[in-house]
């Protein structure tokens, strides 16, 4: 049906084939009139739902087209339609060609990337909010880490971040923003020095001239189908930077973009994953004990389990014959996590992060189980992860993902200490909203919450990829405000209002030649930066 090569690679013929010719053709065309002919197809009409034009295929094709050679003709709008309705027609090569398995693992990898899209302004803003507020927890080494790794301090990175957002995010997802650099300037300087701003630029955006060579570590070579479904790399770079202004080639790319960067950077830093990961724990724990449930910290288990070898959980919530296991996992999804659909590729990505988390779990019932406190009670198990990685619990994870773990996990304790059907994923922004909905509820309800959660999950047509669609189906509407990010909201607007004022004031005095004088030396610099 499929060949799968070295590393997991679903490599199908057919699939190949077409977009090979498509690169063919794209390569007549020059960089330019493509980009223009993609922006002019998104650009925003009265009326038009923006996710109609599916913009995850213009990105693809964009990607395919600024890798190959920057050819001479000018591409028109029906040239680029033909191509783009060919990009969307690759996904129909893949069908029918890859096992039952593989299938629904492309549809995870599908429904990730074009949810994407679709998160909201309001959204991106909080989940940048959050990611603030568990940086502020270390504030001083991650500062002195991402100054190392960007040149520019996480606190001026999210007051410029903010700024741009606010302007993005008052115009539908797939406008083109032209913003003058002239503004820019006057309203971050001198408050935020030049350098700062353009070491900013320099993180977020690029020329036009540039985007070839930022994309080539990116082009996949072998026709891998699971690039179909990866995630833009111009959510990394949402900005063109031009001599007189910015480009936002796409309102809700650049929104989208804006609110990982810093994670993004930090990331690959060993010691930061360790002490972000015991961050987030602890901010889970916080949450956790502003309901009225009874919770056990790591800790306070060990006092209790008899069996000292080996790992337990973050934190247990228990009520009379039930039991909750709640792990964390400050990962984040990488690209080849989100899109790659060939099962055992993706199980070795998982195994050491986001699947260990059950590991962790089951061993902790597993122990549990051999207290008088809370021998014979129910459990369930929560991982909580940082993003969403659109799996919504265990019976997912065995049907399609890692058909063996259930049977390492018996032969490990000899039997399942918690049935898979009784293991969820969930995200922070989940924990959350529900922790918030808990406050003013009895110490029952977050169990009466999972249950009723599992009986959705098992009823014809309720099931749900991510636990994130239950929860904003049942209770988000009922959660209102910045829930577990006040701090990071007070500060972000405490800041854009001193960054305002201050430059209000020094405007009103400043001469118009100083000011010119000012702003040239700043382009300079800027175009010099990027040279």
């Amino acid at each position: 049906m499929f060949e799968l090569l070295l590393g997991g690679k679903v490599i199908i013929p057919k699939y190949a084939e077409e977009l090979a010719r498509i690169k063919v053709r794209l390569s007549r065309y020059s960089h330019v009139s493509t980009f223009n002919a993609a922006l002019n197809y998104l650009g925003y009409k009265s009326g038009d739902d923006p996710f109609r034009k599916m913009p995850w295929i213009v990105m693809f094709l964009l990607k395919q087209a600024l890798l190959q050679k920057n050819g001479s003709e000018v591409m028109s709008e029906k040239v680029f339609l033909k191509l783009a309705n060919r990009v969307f027609k690759l996904g129909d090569s893949l069908v029918g060609r890859i096992s039952p398995e593989t299938f629904m693992l492309m549809m995870r990898a599908m429904l990730a990337q074009q949810l994407w899209y679709q998160i909201q302004a309001i959204d991106s803003f909080k989940y940048l909010f959050l990611h603030r507020e568990l940086l502020n927890k270390s504030y001083e080494v991650n500062n002195r880490l991402f100054m190392a790794k960007a040149g520019v301090k996480l606190n001026d990175y999210y007051k410029i971040a903010f700024y741009l957002l606010s302007q993005a995010a008052k115009e539908p997802p797939n406008s083109v923003i032209r913003y003058s650099m002239t503004s820019l300037y006057s309203h971050l300087s001198p408050t935020v020095s030049d350098e700062t701003i353009t070491q900013f630029l320099k993180l977020v955006g690029l020329p036009f001239g540039q985007f070839s060579g930022y994309l080539k570590p990116f082009e996949v070579l072998d026709s891998n189908a699971a690039e179909l479904y990866q995630e833009t790399p111009f959510k990394s770079k949402p900005i063109i930077v031009e001599k007189d202004g910015l480009i936002i080639f796409n309102a809700g790319l650049c929104v989208l973009g804006l609110r990982s960067i810093v994670i993004e950077v930090l990331r690959s830093d060993k010691e930061f994953t360790k002490r972000f990961g015991d961050d987030m724990e602890a901010y889970i724990g916080e949450r956790l004990r502003m309901t009225a449930s009874v919770v056990y910290s790591m800790p306070e288990l060990n006092k209790v389990i008899p069996i000292k070898v080996g790992q337990i959980a973050d934190y247990v919530v228990a009520d009379e014959g039930r039991v909750l296991v709640f792990e964390s996992k400050s990962i984040i999804p990488n690209v080849l996590m989100k899109c790659a659909f060939d099962p055992v590729h993706l199980a070795k990505m998982l195994r050491q992060s986001f699947l260990h988390g059950v590991d962790q779990g089951q061993e902790t019932v597993y122990k549990l189980a051999c207290t008088g406190r809370f021998a014979n009670s129910r459990a369930r198990i929560v991982v909580v992860t940082l993003d969403d990685f659109f799996i919504c619990g265990g019976d997912y994870i065995s049907d399609y993902l890692d058909q063996g773990l259930e049977d390492v996990l018996v032969r490990k304790y000899g039997g399942l200490p918690v049935p898979m059907s009784n293991v969820l994923f969930m995200t922070l922004r989940d924990l959350n909203i529900l922790t918030e909905w808990l406050r003013d509820k009895p110490a029952n309800a977050i169990f009466d919450f999972f249950d009723e959660l599992e009986r959705k999950q098992q009823d014809a047509g309720g099931m749900r990829f991510s636990v994130s669609q239950h929860i904003d189906e049942q209770i988000a509407g009922q959660v209102m405000g910045a829930v577990g990010m006040q701090d990071a909201v007070s500060q972000s607007e405490e800041e854009m209002a001193y960054l305002l004022q201050q430059n209000i004031a020094i405007r009103r005095t400043q001469r118009v030649q100083d000011f010119m004088a000012a702003f040239s030396q700043f382009q300079y610099r800027l175009l010099t930066a990027f040279s």
